[in-house]
This record gives C-alpha cells, sequence and structure tokens, in this order.
C-alpha cells in the first residue's frame, strides 16, 4: 500500500484559493526545476493562473527551496523586490514604509529582530529607490533646459561676473571723466 499525491491538482487549489482570496500575484516556491513532482506542480499553479485571467510571470517562479530556511529566504527576498517594483516605494513616507514592514513581517511571523532587520532593509531601499528617482527627475529637467537653449544657473552667474566687471569699468571711466 502507498500513497500517491496529484502535485498539479494540489498546486491548482493552492494557486486558485489564493486568487480567490484577492491576491493577484501569487508566487511558486519549489525545490528543483527538473523534478517531475515540481514540474507537475508548476502546471498546476500556471493553470490556476490563466483559468483566473492572471498572467504567468516568471519573476513569482523561486527554485531552490529545499527546507523551510531556504524558502523562508526566497519568499522574503521575493517580498523585497515585489514592493520595490516600480516606484511606489520612493514615494511613501518613512512611517508608511514602517507600516508596511511590520504588516509584512506579522504576516510572515518573523522573529522581533527578522522583522527589525526586514524594516531597516525596506527602509533603507526605500531612500535608495527616493534618490534614484531624484537622480533621474534631476537629469530629465537638465536635458530638458539644455534642449530649449535656456540659461541654466552656471550661465547667470556668469553673465552676473561680467557685467560687474563692465560696471566696474564705467564707474571707474565716469569717475577718471570727473
Amino acid at each position: 500500500n502507498y500513497v500517491i499525491s496529484d502535485n498539479e491538482k494540489g498546486a491548482y487549489i493552492a494557486t486558485s484559493y489564493m486568487i480567490k482570496r484577492g491576491y493577484r500575484q501569487v508566487a511558486f516556491l519549489n525545490a528543483f526545476p527538473n523534478c517531475s513532482d515540481a514540474v507537475e506542480r508548476l502546471r498546476g499553479y500556471q493553470k490556476a493562473l490563466v483559468e483566473n485571467g492572471i498572467k504567468f510571470n516568471p519573476r513569482l517562479v523561486k527554485w531552490g527551496c529545499i527546507n523551510s530556511e531556504s524558502g523562508y529566504r526566497k519568499m522574503k527576498d521575493l517580498l523585497k523586490k515585489s514592493i520595490l517594483t516600480g516606484i511606489g516605494i520612493g514615494l511613501m513616507t518613512k512611517d508608511k514604509v514602517k507600516e508596511f514592514a511590520k504588516k509584512t513581517a506579522d504576516e510572515a511571523k518573523m522573529t522581533e529582530e527578522e522583522a527589525r532587520k526586514f524594516a531597516d532593509e525596506v527602509l533603507k531601499q526605500s531612500e535608495d529607490s527616493k534618490q534614484k528617482i531624484e537622480e533621474m527627475i534631476d537629469k530629465q529637467v537638465k536635458k530638458s533646459i539644455d534642449k530649449l537653449g535656456l540659461a541654466n544657473k552656471e550661465d547667470l552667474e556668469k553673465i552676473e561676473k561680467k557685467l560687474s566687471k563692465l560696471q566696474s569699468t564705467l564707474n571707474k571711466k565716469a569717475n577718471f571723466k570727473e
């Protein structure tokens, strides 16, 4: 006697359940892609996505989850990356980022230390994201100003120096004539 599990159906049911609960980005974590059980589970996962009108996103598939620790690390990395795609995290206030990190840590049942480290990482990445956004905006504004041929601060400072020099020369000549 033995028990056989239906890997495809199990993954299909689990993924469908998450989708019915309102989740639109459901990750798939498994051990190795060349394992027949994993292939069957992936097929069930993809089938549930398709049937619910969700496009398959290979970035939500993570391999190498051979135990709960490696699965936890992969999910944590996936969470960090997914919340930082797009510029939303860079535009969040520090309080909102902390609130998000706390909620995520609570839901993932992280220890207090893990939750603190996770929050710190998310805050740092939020700050990095904000800086990158500001740099991109500055670069685009400079490019637009250059394209329009408008004077910038440096140009105006040069003109002011020349005007000051010219005014000084004119004043000297006016004083000399008197």
